[in-house]
């Protein structure tokens, strides 16, 4: 999996680091890592 900075995933997902750095905090991060994990997968089926 690539790893991506922070001002990458506030650009492409249109969302603000403060955003991100909240979900982070609220240890969210986890859940939106395996999600994209999931996405990332079904997009290699398709």
């Amino acid at each position: 999996m690539a790893n991506y900075t922070m001002s990458d995933i506030s650009q492409k997902y249109n969302v603000s680091q403060d955003t991100i750095r909240y979900y982070d905090k609220a240890g969210l991060m986890p859940f939106i890592k395996e999600m994209l994990v999931v996405v990332a997968n079904l997009m290699i089926m398709i």
